[in-house]
């Protein structure tokens, strides 16, 4: 995935995946702190690795 946003919401969507089932009511929040946990390292390896890949596909690396 080259969009850093993707990754970041691919990570939360794992985040509420671990939780137990959630009503309407509480979803917010929870989207919330899902949000909350994730790390700068996070944000910093998603932008990385999209660098690293528009790089490979500028230099026309195999993948």
């Amino acid at each position: 995935e080259l969009n850093p946003i993707e990754q970041f919401w691919a990570l939360v969507k794992r985040k509420l995946k671990r939780g137990c089932m959630m009503t309407e009511e509480n979803l917010s929040s929870r989207i919330a702190d899902a949000c909350n946990q994730v790390l700068i390292n996070d944000l910093y390896g998603f932008a990385s690795h999209s660098k690293r890949q528009i790089m490979n596909c500028y230099n026309k690396t195999p993948m």
